[in-house]
């Protein structure tokens, strides 16, 4: 199975952060974290797919989420939320 190039890119950028989650204060860690919320800020929030686990997945939109991101949230937005990233921009 194919994965879609967006889903790809925002995986990529997870494993990019996952290396550099001990250097916080890092230009590249810092950029990641924006890079990567940009991402989910185009994912269709009113989308039917995205309405259906929005209890589940919406934690990830939230700005203290990204404040101190721990491995268990990496793994959280690689298998929730980064599917939805190949879905067409509201």
């Amino acid at each position: 199975m194919e994965i879609p190039v967006l889903v790809s890119i925002f995986n990529t950028r997870l494993k990019l952060l996952e290396s550099q989650i001990a250097t916080p204060a890092t230009d590249v860690y810092v950029q990641t974290v924006l890079d990567l919320r940009q991402m989910m800020n185009r994912i269709p929030q009113d989308s039917f797919p995205v309405r259906k686990v929005w209890d589940d997945i919406e934690q990830a939109w939230q700005d203290g989420f990204w404040k101190l991101i721990t491995r268990r949230k990496l793994n959280f937005c690689g298998s929730r939320s980064g599917r939805y990233c190949d879905s067409p921009p509201a």
